[in-house]
């Protein structure tokens, strides 16, 4: 009889990087593909725990902390899986997302500037003096900042590259003794570390304004002229206003968020509020829901109340859909707009899915669920008086209160909000 294997143990980013070294010294390459296997399990755990927690998480917010953790990780895109960077997830979201969602945005851009899965995933750890990497200059001003339009030109993404140069990791071993030049002007954090020597000191010149080589201190001042651009007050709007709103947000509303976002030095607790009490007034838009949120508001609504204790189906379920948690290969992140969801794929699937939620919700709940009770609950019954008179027809002539409950998750009127 074999002896059942223990699941893998979950493992800091610190205690991964240091494994990964001490690997690296092994004689020989299949020396060094075994001691690699069970810490990359241990990576691959600490991740998938790590999304369990945060859907976990998100099920069972009261607030809007997590949508807004989302749709900051989702602006500030990164993909774990490259380089096999789990460990560093937590830290990204923890530390570089979640302190910063309504406060200031010049924080929260500096924040994920020097996180371990950021550089490494936009391959800012390879650019150095005389040898520039420009894929994290590009994307900080196209989609974290200014924007596709932003009025940027090539020569400052090349100055922007040469500004990030040396803006990496600390090394292993670790140096332990640095040239008298240049150990004053080491920073360190975490993983995190300015090396002075990979660093570009030649003055540079971006968007109009002129730094000198100064050292750490160069990204403290880039991270000011982006806040200050109003082509980032614009971007930042616009996107909040697609996400709050609806995926066609009055240009007025966005104009006057953006000026928000100026006069308050990019204050995203005043942008927020602003936008949310200026759409109250407006009539209300309905953008057809993207998987994540078809799936978060399905499972809340059968939940009516009773929380979340189990997630892991839900994760799969995202998967199928086609839109994994945290999981965009690209640094654009998921699309904002419903209609790019609409496929007639995706309306298939969700058709599918819906009647295995129903019948997997006891398991999320770790109770029964009461299929009659719950199509007699408030929310439910608010929902049905929605449904036009033929998505009320077919809920109706369900066989069984399981289906109709599926039918109401599929429905036309469900799949938008």
């Amino acid at each position: 009889m074999n002896p059942v294997s223990s699941p893998p143990q979950l493992i800091s980013y610190t205690d991964y990087r240091l494994k990964l070294a001490e690997i690296r010294q092994l004689p020989s390459d299949g020396q060094r593909r075994e001691a690699l296997k069970p810490v990359h399990a241990q990576g691959r755990a600490t991740a998938t725990a790590f999304l369990e927690q945060s859907l976990l998480k998100a099920l069972n917010d009261t607030t809007e902390t997590e949508s807004l953790i989302w749709f900051w990780f989702n602006h500030f895109n990164v993909f774990w899986l490259k380089g096999l960077l789990g460990p560093a997830l937590p830290l990204y979201v923890e530390q570089a997302i979640r302190p910063h969602i309504q406060g200031k945005f010049r924080e929260l851009l500096l924040a994920t500037m020097t996180q371990p899965l950021m550089i490494i995933y936009l391959d800012n750890f390879f650019n150095y003096a005389n040898k520039i990497n420009e894929n994290y200059a590009r994307e900080l001003l196209e989609l974290h900042t200014l924007g596709v339009d932003g009025g940027y030109t090539q020569k400052d993404v090349q100055e922007v590259a040469r500004l990030l140069t040396g803006f990496g990791l600390r090394p292993l071993p670790p140096v332990t003794q640095w040239p008298a030049k240049f150990a004053p002007l080491v920073k360190e954090q975490g993983e995190f570390m300015f090396d002075p020597r990979r660093h570009d000191f030649g003055s540079k010149q971006i968007l109009g304004h002129k730094i000198e080589g100064s050292g750490y201190t160069e990204l403290e001042q880039l991270a000011d002229i982006l806040t200050q651009h109003p082509a980032t007050a614009q971007h930042i709007a616009r996107k909040l206003c697609l996400y709050l709103v609806g995926e066609q947000p009055d240009p007025k509303l966005v104009k006057q968020a953006a000026q928000t976002f100026s006069d308050t030095q990019g204050d995203l607790a005043a942008v927020i509020t602003f936008i949310q009490q200026q759409s109250s007034r407006l009539p209300a838009q309905k953008t057809f829901k993207d998987p994540y949120r078809w799936v978060t508001s399905s499972i809340r609504l059968l939940a009516t109340g009773r929380p979340i204790q189990s997630v892991g189906p839900a994760l799969q379920w995202l998967n199928t859909l086609g839109q994994p948690l945290f999981g965009r290969h690209t640094p654009d992140g998921y699309s904002l707009k419903g209609t790019d969801w609409m496929g007639a794929g995706q309306m298939a699937q969700r058709f599918e899915l819906s009647l295995t939620l129903v019948n997997t919700m006891p398991k999320l709940l770790q109770q029964r669920l009461d299929a009659p009770a719950t199509l007699a609950h408030p929310n439910l019954k608010q929902l049905m008086s929605t449904l036009s008179p033929n998505s009320q027809t077919t809920v109706k002539q369900a066989k069984k209160p399981a289906q109709a409950l599926a039918l109401l998750l599929s429905s036309p009127e469900f799949m938008y909000g």
